[in-house]
């Protein structure tokens, strides 16, 4: 996406780091609290690792999830013709699917493998280059000797096979691009359920005693859980009016379902139990009726929300940001 050095929003995150230095330095002695929101762009397309974190993700072996499982899934039709990208992440904190989703397999003998899926091994590299940028900002603030309150979270996933959407986040909202790193300051423990990042802003107001409004904050801050809730916005072909999809989660079931055209509504239902790689769409008769009365209430909520926001123009200037990062073609 780096295609020009004019476009401040998809800059490398090495310059945007260069950004964070020159803040600290103007603000040094400024006893005013910091704020200080840290959007590092990499990893993302077209993934240009630096030669040394090129050099060692080289002999990893990724590994992928067989496509071919996706063949018949009704999801292959249902990816919007241009996507906005996804609005809101989830946190799933327990690791049974890890090895699943992996893409960094074990080391064999040093021997370097074939990349069976071009980008993967790139990706890969700009992955430890974020992990080292992130490092380097940390380092950063702490030699301002200031007491920090900090988030560091992901802003999406990515697929790699999952559902044939090949090294991407845009179309849909399995769980591959929705589930994300997530790490806050502070002692509480991790809590044992899913997670919507709807609560971070909040939590971190509480933990430096800003005080919160009504927006949830994360489980063990108040004891009570957020949401948890995905979106994913599109734009009508030629129209420039919005179309929505949607995941609800309640426990080990999910449900997607569309917040477009009323006359096109529809629904998918998934056991992560036993279908962790959402595979296999379920009936509504497949789910216990406690639970489906409970996630179709949120739908109903939540689709009302967006629909009414479904003609809202979209101005030039964003479409023209969109166009520009890929997202409308």
């Amino acid at each position: 996406m780096r295609l020009t050095e004019e476009r401040e929003f998809d800059r490398p995150g090495a310059s945007t780091l260069e950004r964070l230095v020159l803040y600290t330095e103007e603000y040094h002695s400024d006893p005013a609290p910091w704020f200080i929101w840290l959007h590092i762009y990499n990893p993302h397309g077209p993934y240009q690792p630096t030669e040394e974190s090129a050099a060692f993700v080289e002999v990893a072996e990724p590994t992928f999830v067989d496509a071919m499982i996706y063949q018949d899934h009704p999801a292959q039709n249902r990816a919007p013709e241009f996507s906005v990208g996804d609005i809101l992440q989830l946190i799933r904190p327990d690791t049974r699917r890890k090895a699943k989703h992996s893409i960094l397999g074990r080391k064999r003998s040093g021997v370097p493998s074939r990349d069976p899926i071009p980008g993967a091994k790139r990706y890969l590299g700009e992955v430890r280059d974020t992990d080292i940028l992130v490092q380097q900002a940390f380092e950063l603030l702490e030699l301002r000797q200031r007491p920090l309150v900090w988030a560091i979270v992901g802003d999406h996933g990515e697929s790699l096979t999952e559902h044939n959407e090949f090294l991407s986040h845009q179309h849909h909202l399995f769980d591959p691009n929705l589930e994300v790193p997530a790490l806050l300051s502070g002692q509480l423990p991790c809590p044992d359920e899913q997670l919507s990042t709807l609560g971070i802003v909040n939590s971190l107001l509480q933990r430096a005693d800003v005080g919160v409004s009504d927006i949830p904050v994360l489980p063990g801050h108040d004891g009570h859980s957020a949401p948890v809730l995905g979106a994913v916005l599109g734009l009508e072909h030629g129209k420039g009016r919005r179309v929505a999809k949607v995941a609800l989660y309640q426990g080990d079931w999910k449900l997607i379902f569309s917040a477009g055209d009323p006359a096109q509504d529809w629904f998918e239902y998934y056991d992560l139990a036993h279908d962790p790689l959402e595979a296999h769409p379920l009936s509504a008769e497949d789910i216990p009726p406690d639970v489906l009365s409970s996630l179709h209430a949120q739908a109903e909520t939540w689709g009302d929300r967006l629909r009414k926001r479904r003609d809202d123009k979209i101005s030039d200037e964003t479409l023209k940001a969109l166009e520009a990062l890929g997202y409308v073609e």
